[in-house]
């Protein structure tokens, strides 16, 4: 650099100091050169040979119910000096999780300065456990220091939602009436559902074609109904379910459900349907006659064989 009379200039340095030094001042010696000429100067510096922990990173996914998963926990030695025997332990006693492998805490043999050190505990989202966040506190344990501090833990329940054909089937060509199940076998409540069956080519919704439930509670179910015509045998419905999850999320799906359906003589045949109309005085006619058949067949039996055993006596 070049200064002229009376100028300054600042010059900075980074330095590292080394992990294993014991002095808690050193000398730097600075060198430099005026016009060819070397000069070199010393200067007394302080150096903090202290080790200090901190947390640099903790790693933790959402739980669902039930789940197991890996809390990483990143600590580092910000500090020169080295850290022996570092304890870092997690506290479960007031949150539903529990450890799957350990007992709770891990310890770090040596931590040089600068370090980092990433350790795992292995967790369990228990199944009492609700949606939501826990505070989950955590103890760091170092050259007599205690450091208490938490970390956050989030619970997550995913939906999972059956649409089901209650006893119910189609008579194509007529009005039916279908009952339709809403089953939730997910862990959580679902709010504000509502239901709509979809107008398709081969079927037609007759009336309402969108139902509000309401809400529909963990392990429970609600039923609601539909009237259709259906235009082929063995048709698909196609339903658009829409609702929120306890922490106000939505959820939009579309569930395909295969309805059976049947001509009405079909249905009458299976005896899914009673007899009317026509259908019911052939029935009645068809029984009479073959009633009338077999009367008259063993009318005619019992004449055959009394004129033999007439014939039989009389040549005695």
């Amino acid at each position: 650099i070049t200064l002229d009379a009376g100028e300054e200039e600042t010059i900075s340095f980074f330095v590292r100091v080394d992990a294993d030094v014991s002095e808690e001042d050193g000398i730097l010696e600075l060198e430099y050169e005026i016009d060819g000429d070397k000069e070199v100067e010393e200067f007394l510096v302080l150096i903090d040979t202290s080790a200090y922990l901190s947390v640099k990173e903790v790693d933790a996914d959402s739980f669902n119910i039930g789940e197991e998963d890996y809390v990483k926990i990143t600590v580092e030695n910000s500090g020169v000096g080295v850290l022996n025997d570092v304890e870092v332990s997690l506290d479960l006693s007031e949150v539903p999780f529990a450890f799957v492998d350990g007992v709770g805490y891990e310890v770090i043999s040596s931590l040089d300065g600068g370090e980092t050190e990433t350790i795992k505990f292995k967790l369990l989202a228990l199944n009492d456990a609700e949606q939501g966040v826990y505070k989950v506190p955590f103890n760091i344990i170092y050259d007599g220091v205690e450091k208490e501090t938490e970390l956050s833990l989030e619970v997550v329940v995913f939906p999972e939602l059956e649409v089901i054909i209650e006893d119910s089937f189609g008579i194509i060509g007529e009005v039916s009436e279908i009952k339709v199940s809403l089953v939730n076998k997910g862990l959580g409540d679902l709010k504000f559902l509502d239901i709509k069956l979809l107008d398709m080519n081969w079927y037609d919704v007759i009336g309402n074609d969108k139902v509000y439930v309401g809400d529909v509670d963990k392990e429970d179910y609600e039923t609601v109904e539909f009237n259709l015509v259906t235009e082929k045998d063995d048709v698909t419905l196609f339903f658009l379910v829409e609702y929120k999850d306890v922490d106000h999320s939505e959820f939009s799906e579309v569930y395909e459900v295969s309805l059976d359906s049947y001509t009405r003589e079909e249905a009458e045949t299976f005896g899914l349907v009673e007899m009317t109309g026509m259908s019911g005085w052939v029935y009645v006619v068809v029984i009479l006659v073959i009633g009338y058949v077999v009367y008259k067949v063993r009318k005619r039996k019992r004449r055959w064989i009394s004129k033999i055993i007439l014939s039989y006596l009389l040549r005695v």
